[in-house]
């Protein structure tokens, strides 16, 4: 099968917190990560309904002060895909 993928994916594990305005925090767990975007595995699966629905969110990685803005892109039974967006160039 032929790689589609623009940006490399590096496997992860690292614990992680959502932000969203209409619905609080959600946490989880990074899988993989690229420079393109990121592969969430939420505590509770039920919730990635929330994130279709979103728009963008905020990102917190724990232990790290830095919030990245990221974009809902699709979900599995088992993750949540997100695009990283780049704030400055809007």
């Amino acid at each position: 099968m032929v790689e589609r993928r623009v940006h490399k994916r590096i496997s992860l594990d690292s614990q992680v917190r959502l932000y969203h305005d209409s619905f609080g925090t959600l946490e989880g767990c990074i899988r993989d990560l690229s420079d393109g975007g990121v592969c969430v595995a939420l505590n509770d699966p039920k919730t990635a309904d929330h994130c279709s629905e979103t728009g963008t969110m905020l990102m917190r990685p724990v232990n790290i002060d830095f919030l990245y803005t990221i974009k809902f892109v699709r979900s599995t039974d088992e993750c949540v895909m997100f695009q990283f967006i780049d704030d400055d160039a809007e």
